[in-house]
């Protein structure tokens, strides 16, 4: 039986990880300071592991989609561009919290919101025409 790619993943990072660190709480238990601090290191490692293995997944099923490792890499990075798709804006950003839309005669225009600060205050605004990026407003 052939394993996923995540599986594979989990398995590499579970030895990588996981095994010092099982190995340092066990050689602490005798103290129960250390045990502690043994058992909070196995709890980050699992996170660490877990947000490993998601990282993974998303860049090899973005690299089936695109086959394009500088494409990939700007959107792992969470870079914004302007000619970027909205499908790549979405694999790159997620789902926008709101999405102001305006169809003229000859083009449609939105402004995807991100980072919601208060009433209609938002941290990023993207101006996307006929669902390509043309610009945006970055708000620290």
């Amino acid at each position: 039986m052939r394993r996923s790619k995540a599986e594979a993943y989990l398995i590499t990072w579970a030895i990588i990880i996981g095994l010092p660190i099982y190995f340092i709480s066990k050689a602490v238990e005798t103290d129960r300071l250390w045990g502690l601090i043994g058992r909070l290191s196995i709890i980050a490692g699992i996170v660490v592991l877990y947000r490993a293995v998601i990282w993974m997944i998303k860049k090899d099923s973005l690299m089936d989609k695109y086959q394009d490792d500088s494409l990939v890499s700007k959107l792992m990075k969470r870079d914004i561009w302007v000619g970027q798709t909205s499908e790549q804006l979405l694999d790159s950003l997620g789902k926008p919290q709101d999405i102001d839309e305006k169809f003229l005669m000859t083009k449609k225009k939105e402004i995807w919101k991100y980072n919601h600060k208060s009433g209609n205050r938002f941290g990023l605004r993207i101006t996307l025409d006929n669902d390509v990026v043309v610009g945006w407003d970055h708000k620290w």
